[in-house]
């Protein structure tokens, strides 16, 4: 406990903005991904503080258990949905079809994105979190395939949230 709690306090020496958090997979990929390749300093989870503290309170709003009961009715719908999907099959696979789309869906239901830009969402986020997978990679291999999967969600929410400016909704994008 006392070792991670000094790394987590010693963001100069244990910096995510700097380095990530995570670690590349070969040299390969450490040599072919710069820190802005992986996202450092752009997203919640790789910014040091004080910003990391300053954006985080933006945020904890959304996620207090005030706010989370609001989602109450929308995520049964969704859970219903997700079961509706799999249940006349007789089978499924569970981490794919349930496990994994659901704390997607639920985080698409919160930025409010378009129920139709779902599945691409999912695509996305299953290359950029399992680029080793042969079943989500493409040509071009382990490094093309998370550079498109973070790439590919990184842009749509940056333009989705540019579009929300004049006109910001309660979603966590705008």
């Amino acid at each position: 406990y006392e070792d991670v709690l000094t790394v987590y306090r010693d963001a100069g020496t244990f910096s995510s903005q700097r380095y990530s958090v995570g670690l590349p997979s070969n040299q390969e990929a450490e040599a072919m991904l710069s820190p802005e390749m992986r996202g450092c300093g752009q997203m919640l989870i790789s910014i040091d503080p004080p910003r990391h503290n300053a954006m985080r309170r933006r945020f904890n709003g959304a996620l207090l258990p005030r706010a989370v009961v609001q989602l109450e009715s929308s995520s049964r719908q969704i859970v219903s949905e997700i079961i509706d999907a799999v249940a006349p099959k007789g089978e499924c696979d569970f981490v794919v079809e349930v496990a994994a789309r659901l704390p997607m869906a639920i985080i698409c239901e919160m930025m409010a994105i378009p129920r139709a830009d779902w599945d691409q969402m999912f695509r996305w986020a299953n290359m950029a979190m399992a680029s080793e997978d042969p079943e989500y990679q493409i040509e071009g291999g382990a490094v093309a395939t998370k550079n498109i999967g973070y790439g590919g969600i990184f842009n749509y929410c940056l333009g989705l949230a540019l579009k929300r400016r004049g006109n910001p909704g309660d979603d966590l994008l705008s």
